[in-house]
């Protein structure tokens, strides 16, 4: 199965993605004991996007991926945090 998608995936070495990982997991705690349960799941999005932003990350909320050839529907991933740097993964 194609998959397509409108922003670069860049790979990250072990070390820096869990760097990325535990800085970004303690933000939505951080997040999560500040304004608690039951919000709009936007609010919570854009509140960690902020953060990471505040925090010299490149941040989007959503980004829309096509799965194809048996499955031709638009879908959007919710990763709050889409990585990115100067070297492109070679394979994925």
């Amino acid at each position: 199965m194609g998959i397509t998608y409108k922003k670069d995936i860049i790979c990250k070495i072990q070390d820096e993605f869990h760097a990325i990982d535990k800085a970004v997991t303690g933000f939505a705690f951080d997040m999560h004991n500040d304004i608690g349960n039951f919000c709009n799941e936007q609010v919570y999005q854009e509140i960690l996007k902020q953060k990471c932003l505040e925090n010299s990350m490149t941040a989007n909320s959503e980004v829309e991926i096509t799965l194809t050839p048996k499955d031709r529907y638009n879908y959007s991933v919710d990763f709050s945090e889409w990585l990115t740097t100067t070297e492109k993964c070679s394979e994925l």
